[in-house]
């Protein structure tokens, strides 16, 4: 009996070591998941350091004296000047908005900020954000730069008083200075992500692009059959065949969003009303963009066994450098910068840009171009596979 079952056992390791297809992917999906979960951050609970933009139109010496002070803060990386000139409010939005930016927020003073505080007319002091990267991550800083602001009114209200030694604490600065939180041109919403904002949408992608290996399954199984090859020599093109066959799990994807957003907006309260015609732009090209992987995986697999694993490589991969894991601002420069070569990280732009910056329909349609340019790139390069694959027989 310990024979056949020694023989038996040495007749499956050589069935799984002849296809090293699947023993490549079974020891490097693990390997490539510790890698990029790790560069990424994820467990690491260390507070990185903040890199802020600041607007000084200040004409008199207050503003100055705080963003001094912030230098030597330590997490808090400030930056004034560009170039030696000192940054302009548009020049701001524009480095805060640039893709892979690494500045967290931006800081505002307004011209009169230092008479207004001796004169106690209450300044307006203001931080441009982006809604959808920071989140409550904004928060603390925001404190932070409040914190030494109120000092230096704490400090002027005592001296108007006559004791120089009065601290921000024992003085309203609520009535000395205006704080307020504006988001960036073009932008409707100014408050901060949520967590379900990032997860309801991220979560979503991750589950439509899980239709790739549904299809990669179909697709196989039927050339492991003879179904798929009769179905090729069929008078009809394989480029109409193809598209036939993805119809019904392009469908699948979206009845697969509606019901997720439709969790959403019972359990979490997400606000769709206004944002409907937006998702589906998003939607149909996120769609699009899965089922043409899908048909790209099964074109490069040789077997079932073989596509799964390469398959979930593939989609665990592009999940986690397109953001769906860890969110974008919280990710090294260099995955941010790889990021935007994943349909992953430009389906979770599409959705935040309408659930959380609040963007128009024609504000999204970049980024519904570049979803489709990838749908039409994986279709193209699985047909030309196929065609090439139909020559060889």
């Amino acid at each position: 009996m310990l024979r056949q079952l020694l023989a038996i056992t040495i007749k499956e390791l050589k069935l799984i070591c002849r296809d090293r297809g699947v023993l490549s992917v079974l020891f490097i999906l693990p390997i490539v998941f510790v890698l990029l979960m790790t560069y990424a951050g994820v467990g690491n609970q260390s507070v990185a350091s903040a890199k802020i933009l600041i607007v000084n139109r200040d004409q008199g010496l207050l503003a100055s004296y705080i963003v001094d002070h912030l230098r030597e803060e330590k997490g808090l990386i400030v930056v004034d000047q560009i170039d030696g000139s000192a940054i302009q409010e548009e020049e701001s939005e524009t480095l805060l908005l640039k893709r892979s930016s690494a500045y967290s927020l931006v800081l505002i003073f307004p011209p009169n900020f230092s008479s207004a505080l001796q004169a106690e007319s209450k300044p307006l002091v203001k931080f441009i954000a982006d809604p959808a990267t920071g989140g409550s991550n904004l928060n603390p800083i925001e404190r932070l730069i409040k914190m030494y602001i109120m000092n230096v009114a704490g400090y002027v209200a005592g001296a108007k008083a006559g004791n120089t030694k009065t601290s921000s604490i024992d003085t309203p600065i609520s009535d000395a200075v205006h704080f307020a939180r504006i988001a960036p041109k073009g932008m409707k919403l100014t408050r901060p992500i949520s967590a379900e904002e990032q997860n309801v949408p991220g979560y979503t992608i991750f589950g439509i692009f899980f239709i790739v290996q549904v299809i990669g399954t179909t697709i196989l199984r039927e050339r492991e059959g003879g179904t798929y090859d009769r179905l090729m020599t069929a008078p009809i093109s394989p480029a109409r065949i193809l598209l036939g066959k993805l119809a019904p799990f392009y469908l699948v994807n979206l009845v697969q969003v509606a019901f997720m957003f439709l969790i959403g907006s019972l359990v979490f309260n997400i606000a769709l009303e206004k944002c409907i015609p937006g998702l589906l732009l998003v939607t149909f090209a996120t769609a699009a963009t899965a089922n043409s992987l899908g048909l790209l995986i099964a074109s490069i697999s040789k077997t079932t066994e073989q596509m799964g694993p390469l398959s979930s490589l593939i989609l665990i991969c592009m999940a986690t450098v397109g953001g769906i894991f860890i969110p974008f601002f919280e990710m090294p420069k260099l995955l941010q910068s790889l990021s935007f070569l994943t349909p992953h990280a430009w389906a979770l732009k599409g959705f935040q840009d309408v659930l959380v910056r609040g963007y128009t329909t024609s504000a999204i349609l970049p980024t519904v171009a570049v979803l489709l340019c990838f749908s039409i790139a994986f279709y193209t390069i699985a047909l030309l596979k196929i065609y090439s694959s139909q020559r060889n027989v």
